[in-house]
């Protein structure tokens, strides 16, 4: 059975989003593994006149240190003597970040929650747990949110899920 040593989590900081945490932190505790909880700040393409440069450009650095400062929060909060959470913060999109920092840092398996989004918002927004999953080189484990399920595995349900029952 493959273990999984380093666990990443995309997150927007939302509470579905924590649910995802929630299982990379049971797996964590299965292999003693690390977990590195990102979250991409979009960069926002803007017309090009000094002055609207110059406040983008304000405006992104205090939107990246709040960033820095909430996921390294959300990492604290669910860090503890068997399980280690590394805060990430990154610019650019999403899940181009996601894929360049799997495979910068030799990711094992990525898991994340899927926002439930379909029809129009879909076709609008993307999906980026979607666009992960088609070009992670590694298993991506898609986390529907609670409120989408009809129930909440656990732990051997979870085990069940990924081949590690013993």
């Amino acid at each position: 059975m493959k273990s999984f040593n380093k666990i990443l989590v995309p997150t927007e900081l939302s509470e579905i989003s924590r649910e995802a945490l929630e299982y990379a932190k049971a797996l964590a505790r299965m292999w003693n593994s690390r977990i590195y909880l990102i979250n991409v700040v979009d960069i926002v393409p803007v017309v090009s006149f000094p002055s609207i440069d110059y406040t983008a450009d304000i405006s992104l650095r205090d939107a990246v240190e709040q960033t820095k400062r909430a996921v390294g929060r959300v990492a604290l909060e669910n860090s503890d003597a068997e399980i280690m959470v590394t805060p990430v913060v990154r610019q650019g999109v999403a899940y181009k970040e996601i894929i360049r920092f799997v495979l910068e840092e030799g990711i094992d398996l990525v898991v994340m929650t899927t926002n439930g989004r379909t029809g129009l918002p879909h076709f609008i927004l993307g999906s980026v747990a979607e666009k992960v999953v088609n070009h992670s080189p590694v298993p991506v484990l898609t986390v529907k949110h609670s409120s989408l399920r009809s129930s909440t595995p656990d732990e051997q349900d979870l085990k069940h899920t990924i081949g590690a029952e013993g």
